[in-house]
Order: structure tokens, then C-alpha cells, then sequence
């Protein structure tokens, strides 16, 4: 089952882990040092990410990726997967682990990107500390969440969002490491369970291309409350050394 045991195949988008099936080519696991190929879903669905441009797919690292675990390395010129036909739900909930050699960020967006109808975005922001979520509704809408104040992207973080939506209510929350702040404000339109979503992990578009490493990438098809929340967050921190406690006194809310 899913990462601390929460979520299934029917709840889970998709689950990539740095750990464990990416591989260098259709049949092979990669080896510290070449690259990926394809990333596979740990739940075992057909959904994966891949680049089928050998001179632009990441490299996998072995040690030391992430905190001590392994990692995708992308390296700010032209690296990125992509995963294709995703339908990430209505409601949806992403969590992403990263780690980065500055601690500003090289590039905007690239963490994972879908601005597409139904899709959503994990946006650190160009050569500076800050960054957001957006979920987008069906006319690509977004939901234009705050910013916030990272301190230091060197270190390996938790970055993700929680959004739920029914006939009558709206709600959003973003994810860093410990933190859960809440955007009462979010108002979007309707967004669908049956419209599928293409995402790249490394580029966002243009020339946006990250520098950093990636360890691992979980999508849920719902909004996790607050109990299932805290079960994946501990999952991450634990497997990757990030503080979930006294970091949260240097942190700052930043409003656009």
C-alpha cells in the first residue's frame, strides 16, 4: 500500500521513489551514475515518468541524493520526465522531496508541472527562498495561493499542497516539511475526476529547467485530512532526515 500505509491503487495517482524503479532503459534498474530511462509507479499501474531524449534525462544517484538516500539528479539545462495521462482527481494532494546545491533556487516551476486544465504546479521561485502551489481548474484557472519563505533550499524539504473540492466548498493548504498553512481564499472553478494530466518533474517550460535533486513524488486522488497527512509527512522526514519540529521558528509568510 501507499507511503506509511496510507492510500491504495484506486486513491493514489501515482508513487515515485528514488529508492526503487527507476530505471536506465526498458528492463534494467539504474546504477549510481547513468541515467533514467523511466521512473516507475511503486504501486505497479502503467504510469511512469520518462524521457525518451537520451541527452535529457536525469541521472541517477546512489548515496547522497536527497539527505542519504538515492536521488534523480536533473541538471538545469535541459533534464525532465514526464508523466502522461494522469488523472489526478478533483481533489488531489502532491508531495514532493527535494535538495538543491544553493540555497536559492536556480529556476522557477520545475518541481513538478502541469498547467494544463485539471492539473496543478510545486513552483520554487528563480534566485530567491520562496515557494508555492497551485491547483487549476478546468478553463486553467489558478488558484493563485501565497508564497512563503523556504530560508534555505540546500537542505533537503517536504514541498506539497492539500485541495479539496466538492458541490460546496473549497479548501487548500500548503505543505513544508512540518508546516500547513491554510488559503481560506481559494475560489477556482469545477475541476473533474476524469481529465487526465500530463506533468514534467524537472521543467516547468520556456528555458525553466531545475537544478536540484529529486527523491521522491506521491499524488493522491484526494484531499488527505489531517491524520493521513501527518502518517505521509513522517513517512518523508524520517526516510530523509528533515526536521519536522523546531525548524518551523525561522520560517516567514510572505503574501503576493
Amino acid at each position: 500500500y501507499g507511503p506509511g500505509g496510507v492510500g491504495n491503487e484506486a486513491d493514489l495517482a501515482f508513487w515515485l521513489r528514488a529508492d526503487k524503479n527507476a530505471y536506465t532503459n526498458a528492463s534494467l534498474l539504474a546504477q549510481d551514475g547513468e541515467t533514467v530511462y523511466q521512473w516507475k509507479d511503486e504501486m505497479g499501474s502503467t504510469t511512469q515518468a520518462s524521457q525518451g531524449n537520451a541527452s535529457q534525462r536525469p541521472t541517477w544517484v546512489a548515496t547522497n541524493g536527497v539527505g542519504t538516500r538515492p536521488a534523480l539528479q536533473f541538471d538545469g539545462d535541459n533534464d525532465f520526465l514526464q508523466l502522461d495521462e494522469v488523472l489526478a482527481g478533483r481533489s488531489t494532494s502532491a508531495y514532493v522531496v527535494v535538495e538543491t546545491d544553493s540555497i536559492g533556487f536556480n529556476d522557477h516551476g520545475w518541481f513538478a508541472s502541469a498547467r494544463v486544465p485539471n492539473g496543478y504546479l510545486l513552483h520554487p521561485w528563480k534566485n530567491d527562498y520562496y515557494y508555492h502551489s497551485e491547483v487549476l481548474d478546468l478553463n486553467e484557472t489558478y488558484s493563485s495561493s501565497p508564497i512563503y519563505y523556504i530560508a534555505d533550499a540546500s537542505a533537503p524539504h517536504i514541498y506539497g499542497f492539500i485541495y479539496g473540492q466538492d458541490d460546496l466548498h473549497q479548501v487548500f493548504q500548503t505543505v513544508y516539511d512540518d508546516h500547513l498553512w491554510p488559503f481560506p481564499g481559494v475560489s477556482i472553478g469545477l475541476r473533474d475526476e476524469v481529465t487526465p494530466i500530463n506533468i514534467h518533474m524537472g521543467w516547468d517550460y520556456d528555458d525553466r529547467f531545475g537544478d536540484g535533486r529529486i527523491g521522491e513524488h506521491i499524488v493522491y486522488r484526494r484531499r488527505l485530512f489531517q491524520s493521513h497527512h501527518r502518517i505521509v509527512n513522517t513517512y518523508l522526514g524520517v526516510k530523509y532526515g528533515i526536521d519536522l519540529g523546531p525548524e518551523s521558528r525561522y520560517h516567514m509568510l510572505n503574501f503576493p
